[in-house]
């Protein structure tokens, strides 16, 4: 087996001496050149909780095909993640076989905040190398603790403007205020109305925050003056999205408590 250290040119001497000592030689000249490939790798999604799992893309080519093979291997230099192929466990810092052509892996989060995951692909011919930098932010999911409904924030009816209406209040209380660095975009309720018998779907992007316990403060009204709203022990579904593009799906009953506010 043959390796060479440099590109270009190589002479190579080879002498055949039988048992006579008669002496032959002829000089194989071999051309040199780089296996020359590209590798690039990026996360589905850049922001996940600590312990789901984001798809990890990657694509590898030949600028000429060689027919050589490859092999790639990986290590996290911020955070702590597990990598899969194929649902099995990768370690890391050991080589992999892999193809050319675009391919998967998946990357499941170990702790919050930034996790960085160097990935290196090696020709195992010429013993080449590129790397890619791939990283995430890894967020713990809320827990939504309580919601409590109340009404008459500012007094029963609003009149003004030719009309009334009347505001309803909301508290949301979590674990956790919200994801480190994040705000609240957007809530979408779904809940059973017992006076009415029937489900409301609101969207609110308005808050107020009180961060002093986690709570979170929305209101809703309604121009009908009849229609009292109950939702005192009803079933809710919550979609609550924030800043980081996250999103929270919680469900469960409302309590009854309409006194308990800030």
């Amino acid at each position: 087996m043959l390796f060479c250290v440099e590109l270009g040119f190589v002479n190579l001497l080879i002498e055949v001496k039988n048992s006579n000592g008669l002496l032959k030689s002829t000089v194989v000249m071999f051309d040199v050149k780089t296996t020359e490939f590209s590798f690039t790798g990026g996360a589905q999604s850049n922001s996940i909780f600590v312990n789901a799992t984001t798809n990890l893309n990657f694509d590898l080519s030949e600028i000429v095909p060689s027919g050589t093979n490859y092999e790639m291997s990986y290590y996290a230099s911020t955070g702590n993640a597990t990598i899969k192929d194929a649902g099995s466990t990768l370690n890391a810092y050991q080589w992999y076989d892999i193809t050319t052509g675009a391919f998967q892996r998946e990357l499941t989060a170990l702790s919050q905040g930034s996790i960085t995951v160097v990935f290196t692909v090696r020709n195992k011919t010429t013993l080449q190398t590129k790397s890619v930098s791939i990283t995430i932010s890894a967020y713990q999911k809320p827990t939504l603790t309580n919601i409590r409904t109340g009404v008459e924030v500012g007094g029963k009816y609003n009149c003004g403007g030719g009309g009334c209406t009347r505001d309803y209040r909301y508290l949301l209380s979590f674990s956790q205020t919200l994801n480190t660095g994040a705000t609240l975009t957007e809530i979408i309720m779904t809940i059973r109305d017992s006076a009415w018998n029937q489900n409301r779907t609101f969207v609110i992007t308005n808050f107020v925050h009180s961060y002093t316990g986690g709570y979170i403060m929305f209101k809703m009204n309604s121009s009908d003056l009849n229609n009292d709203w109950q939702f005192g022990g009803q079933a809710y579904t919550l979609t609550v999205k924030d800043s980081n593009g996250i999103t929270n799906v919680y469900t469960g009953t409302f309590t009854n408590s309409t006194t308990d506010f800030f």
